[in-house]
């Protein structure tokens, strides 16, 4: 299993990385999502058993590289990780994140969430979304 892997989106501004796999049954079941903007700092546990529908986003995002309308959205299985894409047309995407996260004792009702975005250079995505997508396969 590849167990000690990091992916990075974003630029020194701000980034979101995704790293520490756990598996279930030799597949990923969750990953650690974490988001820094400037003094902001926060990183949760996300499930992505869905993770080639995050791999064929980012994929879809990078082939449309010069631009499109609207926002483009994926959302982790359990919801606790959205990721929203939007494109000005000038060379830039901006990258969302919003986590949200349940009390520990409340499963019942959402107990807090967090959104940041981050910029990311269109070239960047395909290499991300190749990446990324080795990386979850592998067991």
């Amino acid at each position: 299993m590849a167990e000690d892997w990091t992916v990075e989106l974003g630029t020194l501004d701000g980034r979101i990385t995704f790293c520490e796999p756990r598996y279930v049954d030799g597949d990923v079941a969750s990953i650690r999502a974490t988001i820094d903007i400037g003094d902001l700092h926060a990183s949760c546990r996300v499930s992505v058993y869905d993770s080639r529908e995050l791999v064929a986003w980012l994929r879809a995002l990078g082939e449309e590289w010069r631009g499109w309308d609207g926002p483009r959205s994926w959302a982790s299985a359990l919801d606790d990780l959205q990721l929203t894409a939007h494109h000005d047309r000038i060379g830039h995407v901006f990258l969302q994140a919003t986590f949200d996260g349940y009390l520990p004792h409340r499963r019942d009702r959402p107990g807090w969430s967090l959104s940041g975005a981050v910029l990311v250079e269109p070239g960047q995505l395909p290499v991300i979304a190749t990446t990324l997508g080795h990386l979850l396969e592998q067991t």
